[in-house]
């Protein structure tokens, strides 16, 4: 049956971990079945384990296909049970293994065991990006800009005397209102000044 793994959020941090390339990359070490039941989904993405692991053995052939790693899993169960829960380990460098992937779906069975009779899991993973869980909450009490500001501009209509870092904050002024800055010389020069425009006096 086609399955579809989670990272757990070991997992996820792993691979999202710059630092983690070359001799340092994530690697694909094991694979686990257990009869243990879960949920799922995002709320199990803090498991570090399986439920109930029965067996655990290596991964085989963890080369890549067509942008896919392809992974396999050979076990030998001495008992019959019901598959409900898998997992892949990983390790970085020499670093201990961690559950990087699981599934597990209640009620769902994976496979079923029989005792003495070779169980093959076999798979071709790719990582897909998780859609994204976020949301925006609107505050009624935030606005955008420096009322202050802005009234300040518009009733002044005519010379400031601010600092260069200054200038910067009054781009944002009211449409129609012209923005000029220069020295006091510069300023006393100007012979008729104009109604619509901010003299902003820098020295």
């Amino acid at each position: 049956m086609p399955f579809e793994l989670r990272l757990t959020d070991l997992g996820r941090a792993a691979l999202a971990d710059g630092e983690n390339r070359g001799t340092q990359a994530v690697r694909l070490t094991k694979m686990a079945i257990g009869d243990g039941s879960g949920m799922g989904g995002s709320a199990d993405d803090d498991r570090t384990a399986l439920r109930n692991q029965r067996a655990v053995v290596a991964v085989g052939g963890s080369t890549m296909v067509s942008g896919r790693i392809a992974v396999r899993g050979e076990f030998n169960p001495s008992a019959a049970y019901g598959v409900t829960e898998m997992g892949l380990l990983g390790q970085v460098g020499t670093d201990p293994e961690f559950l990087a992937a699981y599934w597990t779906d209640d009620g769902e069975r994976l496979a079923s065991t029989v005792a003495d009779t070779r169980l093959v899991i076999a798979g071709s993973l790719d990582i897909a990006p998780a859609a994204a869980e976020v949301s925006v909450n609107v505050d009624a009490s935030v606005s955008l800009g420096d009322p202050a500001l802005s009234a300040l501009v518009t009733a002044l209509g005519g010379r400031m005397d601010a600092a260069e870092t200054d200038i910067d904050a009054l781009e944002a002024r009211p449409q129609g209102l012209l923005l000029w800055s220069g020295t006091q010389a510069q300023y006393d020069a100007i012979a008729v000044k104009a109604a619509n425009t901010l003299y902003v006096i820098t020295t």
